[in-house]
């Protein structure tokens, strides 16, 4: 093989290394897109759950607190039973 051919070759298998380069970039380029439309996707999902765990926790709380509320007024309607008595 002589200084030519060499030339040659080693310009060959640099050309198919850097295309295989852009190949792997452009791979993942690829792949870090379709990460982030999961983990977004992901993120979305789990900002609605927790919206939902949240209303459903503030309805409860709110129907505790009207039934406290109506205990109370309960007590202030009722007569002494007693109180105060010795």
């Amino acid at each position: 093989m002589n200084v030519d051919q060499a030339s040659v070759s080693i310009d060959a298998l640099i050309e198919n290394r850097a295309a295989g380069r852009e190949e792997a970039t452009t791979a993942e380029m690829l792949w870090k897109e379709s990460v982030r439309r999961h983990n977004e996707k992901l993120r979305r999902q789990r900002k609605s759950e927790w919206f939902c765990y949240f209303s459903a926790l503030a309805d409860s709380l709110r129907r505790s607190a009207e039934e406290y509320e109506r205990r109370a007024e309960r007590l202030l309607e009722e007569p002494d039973r007693g109180e105060g008595l010795t």
